[in-house]
């Protein structure tokens, strides 16, 4: 094992799982993609540190293309949702992008708050903004977000972060 291995925790836990996987069964891809998955998803939800590197090492010795998958923004909203800080660096540094913290809270992909006096769903993010929708119907709390389609498209950027939480200290004062 080298020394870049042993500076994170949740490295090692993925080093173990892909050199010890399926070490009782007859090999196959899809169980140890699915493996390497839940483990990294264990050392999140678990509060296990990440090395700032953590990802990209999973993409160049784990294979990790096949089994983070398109939806690899899940694991930043676990990472976020139970406050796992060096995971959310770790993500940050593999995507290249600053967090958007609103609110007190870094935003990710799935998190329902509330903007321009709208309750609207995060639906995905880039370097520089993050995407929310209003679906129809949310007003009344009687709108099912995932089959009705937006009402509003939203595309917000750090300086209007900034002049909102400005505006709300302006108020508060």
């Amino acid at each position: 094992m080298t020394q870049r291995e042993s500076s994170s925790v949740a490295f090692q836990l993925c080093a173990h799982v892909w050199r010890s996987n399926q070490g009782a069964t007859r090999f196959a891809w899809l169980r140890l993609n699915q493996s390497m998955r839940e483990a990294v998803y264990l050392a999140v939800n678990s509060g296990m540190h990440f090395a700032k590197d953590d990802f990209e090492r999973f993409i160049s010795e784990f294979r990790g293309g096949y089994w983070i998958g398109a939806n690899h923004e899940e694991m930043y909203a676990a990472a976020v949702k139970v406050g796992n800080i060096s995971a959310c660096h770790a993500y940050e540094h593999w995507q290249q992008r600053k967090p958007f913290i609103f609110v007190g809270s870094r935003m990710f992909v799935g998190r329902d708050f509330h903007w321009e006096g709208r309750r609207v769903h995060c639906t995905s993010i880039s370097p520089d903004a993050f995407i929310a929708v209003a679906p129809k119907g949310w007003e009344d709390g009687a709108a099912d977000r995932f089959n009705n389609k937006p009402d509003k498209r939203f595309r917000i950027t750090r300086d209007q972060i900034k002049e909102t939480r400005n505006a709300a200290l302006k108020d508060a004062a």
